[in-house]
């Protein structure tokens, strides 16, 4: 028995057991189930799989385009491969947040996201991925409040990373950053080395920037970069740096971004949408402080 203190570290580390270990038993499911499909059913599954686990190796342009191929390819092979069509709208909006895709394929984005949601809620509404495609339409759709009901379901129901720093990114887009700190902060400790890391250490210091606190930010926004370059957020280190003074240092930054992503204001209604007044006075903040770099 441990100290009081400890108490909810060590909860969390009980729930993380329970969860690996329901993890193999579904492991042990799915071989079974796997061995009663038809061939092209498994060579479905087998795309969807590897799809996966790339999605776990890196986020970039290049492996979101190749996951992007391969789902089609298995949902075309087997339209009941739920792996496949969840998979698929999970790439399908973070190729779009990023700006891997097009900016005119927008609409036909949300459009496809509908028809995933749709199928997902004829095959398994009840499962994780279901409720993670209506996250997502609801994003899509820019519908912050039923992203923020939905978000906070999922990461009820489900302890793992990507629920709950979609219930973080929720809370943020709905003008409460103070209390998107412990989902993100969660879906980090779950999975310390997840390919996604880098996005959800971005929220983090969008969160602590919208809150004011710059050290904070810095710090956070530093090491996002550092996980992940290529993900296509504003310059949020330079902006943080900036209100605290720090103009050389903030300049430097800016220019190893600007470098990186020649196009970042592009995406700053993409990556950064006015769903808020919180959000909108934020987005205005980042805006003036880097206009003082000028």
């Amino acid at each position: 028995i441990g100290e009081r203190a400890g108490l909810p570290a060590n909860l969390l580390l009980l729930a993380v057991r329970i969860e690996r270990q329901l993890s193999r038993a579904v492991i042990q499911t799915t071989v079974l189930q796997r061995n009663r499909l038809a061939p092209a059913e498994v060579q479905a599954d087998d795309l969807a799989m590897r799809a996966v686990a790339l999605s776990q190796r890196q986020v970039s342009a290049d492996s979101m385009a190749q996951m992007a191929q391969m789902l089609e390819q298995a949902v075309a092979m087997d339209p009941d491969c739920v792996r496949a069509w969840g998979m698929l709208a999970f790439v399908l909006v973070h190729r779009q947040l990023n700006g891997w895709a097009s900016d005119a394929d927008a609409a036909a984005t949300t459009r496809r996201i509908e028809a995933i949601v749709a199928r997902m809620d004829q095959l398994a509404p009840d499962g994780p991925m279901a409720h993670q495609a209506r996250m997502i339409l609801a994003h899509e759709r820019r519908d912050w409040p039923a992203f923020l009901a939905l978000a906070r379901n999922a990461a009820a129901q489900h302890l793992r990373p990507g629920p709950h720093a979609g219930y973080g990114w929720a809370l943020i887009l709905n003008g409460r950053p103070d209390e998107a700190l412990e989902p993100l902060e969660t879906a980090v400790r779950l999975s310390p080395r997840d390919a996604m890391r880098a996005e959800w250490q971005y929220r983090l210091a969008w969160a602590h920037f919208m809150a004011g606190r710059d050290d904070l930010a810095c710090e956070w926004a530093q090491t996002a970069a550092l996980s992940n370059p290529e993900l296509a957020w504003p310059p949020l280190l330079a902006a943080a740096l900036a209100r605290q003074g720090r103009r050389q240092p903030a300049r430097e930054a800016m220019a190893v971004h600007g470098r990186r992503h020649p196009y970042w204001q592009r995406a700053l209604e993409r990556r950064l949408p006015a769903a808020s007044n919180a959000m909108q006075e934020a987005r205005e903040a980042l805006l003036a402080a880097l206009a003082t770099l000028d």
